[in-house]
């Protein structure tokens, strides 16, 4: 949080400390000073980040449990600034990821191309757990490592209170686009982020087309159908070379791509959310997940029935005076438990896009 879109206005108040006169300015941004303090404010939020980040693993330390702990630093998307965030350009595809393995693991750097799709493969891996086949991503770490040179493919559709429709693959040194709306902008005038500082002047010197080309490439009332770009010469991705005849082999390649990974799933980035609403609930009426059944014998708590896709979630306590309300911290079941004798167990059924079950309660005999 301490580096999210919403600090750029939110820390304000809290003094910069990085000089807005040595921040660098990119250059699809004017250099003006109402950029560079946003820039400054972002680079100050995120040395709160580090300290947070710090504080973490000076507990770790002191608990003696640091040199165990594997460490996964890494951002939910790329920069947080405008043209950045909700763009699959690689200022907003490309995130940082450290990993802090156990003592004794090899130190050094990595340049294999992976994807946030490969988080949880390789969490299971590191853990020797096999990652199940239905899981996307691979392993890039661990016991069950599967990489080898590949695509990484991202998608936008929905900001807010506007949708689009854009799919992109990246191999290590090429960035490819599908725009399925070319008579949109890439710009949209999401409310929410007219709250950065810096937006107001940049929109009205937009609007009075006192931007150089680069600047005002993102505001244009269209955009191109296909676009390619070279991550190594131009990371900003600001020249399209989709038209250029020395990378149509490059963009054969990813297009045909994009074609195999997303012409075979259904996409529902190209379905209103009405139509989505219709076909996964009957009759458009939201269904009600199962209540769980469980059991107790001799203390030990099992669920009788598990459902690939719903997850149950417990709370032990002393009696039924007042069942645990769904905000209480209830522990998500992952193997048989035990409670003590006489205590309460209050149990709940969850799936995403359905309702909550029935909250199902058993006393410890």
């Amino acid at each position: 949080n301490a580096t999210h879109e919403s600090r750029l206005w939110a820390n304000e108040t809290l003094p910069l400390t990085i000089d807005t006169t040595v921040v660098p300015v990119p250059p699809y941004f004017p250099d003006i000073p109402a950029v560079r303090a946003t820039l400054a404010r972002q680079y100050s939020n995120i040395e709160l980040l580090d300290a947070e980040v710090g504080a973490i693993i000076a507990e770790l330390k002191k608990d003696n449990l640091y040199d165990n702990t594997i460490i996964f630093f890494f951002a939910e998307h790329g920069g947080a600034l405008p043209r950045q965030k909700r763009e699959i350009y690689d200022p907003g595809l490309k995130v940082p990821l450290i990993v802090k393995q156990v003592k004794g693991s090899p130190p050094g750097n990595d340049d294999r191309l992976v994807s946030l799709a490969d988080m949880a493969p390789t969490i299971l891996s590191l853990a020797n757990i096999a990652p199940p086949a239905y899981m996307h991503g691979t392993a890039f770490l661990g016991k069950y490592k599967d990489w080898e040179p590949r695509f990484v493919y991202a998608t936008a559709d929905r900001f807010e209170e506007y949708t689009d429709r854009v799919r992109a693959v990246h191999s290590k040194d090429y960035l490819y686009i599908r725009n399925y709306h070319p008579e949109l902008s890439h710009y949209k005038p999401v409310e929410v982020r007219k709250a950065i500082p810096m937006m107001a002047e940049y929109t009205e010197l937009a609007d009075r087309w006192e931007l150089n080309d680069e600047q005002l490439a993102w505001f244009k009332p269209f955009k191109a159908v296909e676009e390619l770009y070279d991550t190594r010469t131009d990371p900003h991705c600001l020249h399209n070379i989709a038209a250029s005849p020395a990378h149509a082999e490059i963009l054969g390649q990813l297009r045909d791509a994009g074609k195999a990974l997303f012409d075979q799933e259904k996409d529902y980035g190209a379905m209103p959310e009405s139509e989505m609403i219709s076909e996964m609930w009957p009759a458009n009426v939201q269904p009600v997940t199962p209540a769980p059944q469980f059991d107790i014998t001799n203390g030990t708590v099992t669920i009788l029935k598990p459902v690939l896709g719903v997850t149950f979630s417990y709370i032990i306590a002393d009696n039924t005076g007042q069942e645990p309300g769904l905000n209480d911290r209830w522990e998500v079941y992952t193997r048989p438990f035990t409670a003590a004798k006489g205590k309460y167990v209050y149990m709940v059924a969850t799936r995403i896009g359905f309702k909550d079950s029935a909250v199902m309660v058993k006393q410890v005999k």
